[in-house]
């Protein structure tokens, strides 16, 4: 996340998806290129803390991303993780201390294990493969 401007598909990601309104999208682009910013910076943008209450008995997750492989869905739960890590403590629209969840729930590991953490963490957000 060490960037100093936008790459060209996260320019024009965000220019539809940070709308009030986003439309559906699909985002192509090289490997390398930024995709995975330019969809999970608006899904945390989504995620606003005015929304969030943590007595609150909302519905978690509050977003899914699903990814094609094990390998992928990791590195994009890393992503978002330091996406967590680097909004915590700061003000984010008027609020202090946002602290989203992420969780990353990926085929090939122990299914037990998993759901007992998805249902102790409630993430705000779940990376998951088939």
């Amino acid at each position: 996340l060490d960037t100093a401007e936008a790459t060209p598909i996260q320019s024009e990601a965000w220019g539809l998806l940070l709308r009030a309104d986003p439309p559906d999208a699909v985002l192509v682009s090289p490997t390398g290129s930024g995709k995975t910013l330019a969809y999970l910076l608006p899904v945390f943008a989504a995620l606003a803390p005015e929304d969030y209450c943590t007595d609150s008995p909302q519905v978690h997750p509050r977003a899914l991303v699903i990814a094609p492989t094990r390998e992928l869905g990791m590195q994009i739960a890393a992503v978002a993780d330091t996406i967590v890590n680097r909004v915590s403590g700061r003000m984010v629209r008027g609020e202090w201390g946002t602290q989203w969840s992420v969780l990353c729930a990926v085929g090939g590991s122990p299914l037990g294990a998993q759901q007992a953490k998805l249902l102790s963490v409630r993430p705000d957000v779940l990376v998951a493969t088939p």
